[in-house]
């Protein structure tokens, strides 16, 4: 369906110029080493491959940079996630817009299954990379809090250094990354009121 869908379609200029900001951005930070911009990751087993849009060594650890600018199937999206983990790669979603009411679906999914959190670089945040000397992004996260004894969900946004974001993986074996842990804070809070 994806196929006939994009039939022989080249990629979009939006595309291309989001792959240069992330690629430009990464290179301002001393941290990040061997940046390629759509090159081959190649399985463990050398037999399956993906090519990220922008890959890079973080601190010794290999980082796969997936720009997510149009909807997909959530099976896709799956399958990226379950390659780098099992080939000990991160993997950081970066998204068109932050704007979490307008989320399309497969951004929902991506958004929910990183504890709440999404990302995306803009000119802004690649000129700020460059002035600190560390690769910085735009968050939008949701923080959950207690108003008036209803539990509510608050939504945050800010520049946040790379350095500072979480990789793990979920309780559901989920790869994610993260700046907010809106998981461990609603533990908090519901601890909180038992």
């Amino acid at each position: 369906i994806t196929a006939r869908k994009f039939a022989h379609a080249k990629e979009g200029a939006e595309h291309k110029r989001f792959k240069q900001l992330v690629a430009d951005s990464i290179a301002a930070d001393p941290a990040f080493s061997e940046t390629r911009v759509e090159s081959r990751w190649v399985d463990a087993d050398g037999t399956r491959w993906r090519q990220p849009d922008v890959q890079s060594q973080w601190k010794g650890q290999r980082i796969a940079f997936e720009v997510q600018l149009s909807t997909t199937f959530l099976h896709v999206l799956a399958e990226r996630m379950t390659f780098y983990r099992r080939n000990h790669g991160l993997l950081l979603w970066l998204f068109r817009d932050l704007d979490a009411d307008e989320f399309r679906l497969a951004e929902d999914d991506l958004f929910y299954s990183n504890n709440r959190n999404a990302f995306r670089v803009t000119e802004a945040t690649r000129q700020l990379s460059e002035e600190r000397g560390c690769f910085v992004l735009e968050c939008l996260w949701h923080e959950p809090r207690w108003v008036n004894g209803v539990l509510t969900t608050i939504t945050q946004q800010g520049a946040v250094n790379f350095g500072d974001l979480t990789f793990d993986v979920s309780a559901s074996g989920t790869p994610r990354a993260y700046r907010f842990d809106y998981g461990g804070a609603l533990q908090g809070l519901v601890q909180q009121q038992a």
